[in-house]
């Protein structure tokens, strides 16, 4: 590592100085501090970017509902046949009360 940022091998009190310091920061941290926050994470500057469609998950099924949605609309669907199934025995019920000789 001393060869890589210009230290003779036998110095080690040269080292500390220049690994430790700001001094040797990169060139670009200055510009980076001094531009405005919204443009410091800008990858390509003046970019407007675009949105991405969310991928599809295996669970959803071809309205894009996920199985979570799926088992709701289900059981909403099982929850209103078996109201229509118990209106109409009570119903039937009801007539043959009605219908019976007294």
């Amino acid at each position: 590592m001393a060869k890589l940022i210009g230290i003779p091998l036998g110095a080690p009190e040269e080292a500390k100085p220049k690994v430790t310091s700001d001094s040797g920061s990169a060139p670009n941290d200055a510009a980076l501090e001094s531009a405005p926050e919204s443009e410091r994470w800008d990858p390509v500057p003046g970019s407007t970017g675009h949105k991405v469609r969310a991928a599809s998950s295996e669970d959803e099924d071809d309205e894009g509902r996920s199985e979570n949605e799926q088992l709701v609309d289900e059981g909403i669907a099982r929850a209103e046949d078996d109201k229509v199934v118990q209106a109409t025995r009570a119903a039937a019920s009801a007539e043959r009360r009605d219908t019976k000789p007294l």
